[in-house]
């Protein structure tokens, strides 16, 4: 369970630190202009910091509870399908 939950974690955080990168260097469509290493002028930091917590953490936030949850689920789904299959299948045409 744990496993799954960690899995779909990490694939949540990989996907948002992405765009997160995508988001600071301006190439996020009709988002050019937050370009970190273009031009600024003095409300650049305000309106970055407005559509990084928009964007990128509330979404991440939205989804990361979703992933613990789904991975919880898929995670414990496994382990019983593992631990519920006979040991040995030979067992079972034996007379």
């Amino acid at each position: 369970m744990l496993a799954g939950m960690l899995a779909w974690s990490c694939a949540i955080f990989s996907y948002y630190a992405y765009y997160g990168i995508l988001l600071s260097l301006g190439e996020l469509p009709h988002l050019e202009h937050l370009n970190i290493f273009g031009d600024k002028d003095e409300t650049f930091w305000y309106y970055y910091w407005q559509m990084f917590k928009r964007i990128i953490l509330g979404q991440f936030f939205e989804w990361i509870i979703i992933a613990l949850i789904g991975g919880a689920v898929i995670g414990a789904l496994s382990f019983w399908l593992i631990h519920s299959r006979p040991k040995d299948l030979t067992q079972k045409y034996e007379t």
